[in-house]
């Protein structure tokens, strides 16, 4: 007579796991647009395609292209603006140090 294997709580949630996991992040890329599929074999390294199916997508939509391009000029003003605002700041470091100095030399020949 075979003896029956019996299963713990903790086994049966990992078997589920193993299977549950993959299913629910194959379904999440297929809700954010992407192919869940390709993602999945990517993960894993299956696939060793070169070029991934995002940029194959940019690539063929020109739409796409202007857009990106459009964000880059933005940043790229955005960073040359924070790097005027940094050049402030230091300065304004720069003259608070010097500032500083000044006082604690005053403090010392007021002792």
């Amino acid at each position: 007579m075979a003896r029956r294997m019996r299963l713990t709580g903790f086994t049966r949630f990992l078997i589920v796991m193993v299977f549950l996991v993959p299913a629910a992040y194959i379904g999440a890329s297929y809700y954010n647009g992407q192919d869940g599929w390709a993602n999945f074999k990517n993960l894993i390294g299956l696939d060793k395609s070169e070029t991934p199916a995002s940029s194959r997508e940019t690539a063929a939509n020109p739409k796409g292209i202007a857009k990106l391009e459009e964000r880059i000029t933005l940043l790229n003003e955005r960073i040359t603006e924070l790097e005027l605002k940094n050049g402030e700041l230091e300065s304004k470091l720069e003259s608070k140090d010097q500032e500083i100095v000044e006082l604690k030399s005053r403090l010392m020949k007021c002792k």
